[in-house]
């Protein structure tokens, strides 16, 4: 589904144009963090973990990251070959995390 593949090694706000854009960490030294944009309905963005960094959504808004908790505000991988699918809900209300690599996601 992905419409282009973005490798960012510094921290990166992502933007509405981005949707169906998969992120990866190639080349990056340091923890890479992506905040999302103000959630909507309808956004899918992907990230692929490529370094021993870490590589970490982060919400706009703060605590609407679903995964071990409703109230997450982070989702973070840190290993070669994780891998995170990230979307909004049909209502616009919350981030749906899903892990797609061979990590584990840490939330925060």
């Amino acid at each position: 589904p992905w419409k282009r593949f973005v490798t960012k090694t510094a921290n990166y706000s992502i933007v509405a144009g981005d949707n169906y854009t998969m992120f990866d960490s190639t080349g990056a030294s340091g923890t890479v963090i992506l905040t999302l944009p103000a959630i909507a309905p309808g956004y899918f963005f992907g990230m692929t973990c490529m370094t021993t960094s870490i590589l970490r959504f982060t919400s706009n808004e703060g605590s609407n990251i679903v995964g071990t908790a409703l109230t997450n505000s982070s989702a973070s991988i840190t290993a070669i070959g994780g891998v995170v699918y990230i979307y909004s809900n049909p209502a616009g209300t919350k981030w749906i995390a899903e892990q797609h690599g061979t990590q584990t996601i840490t939330y925060a």
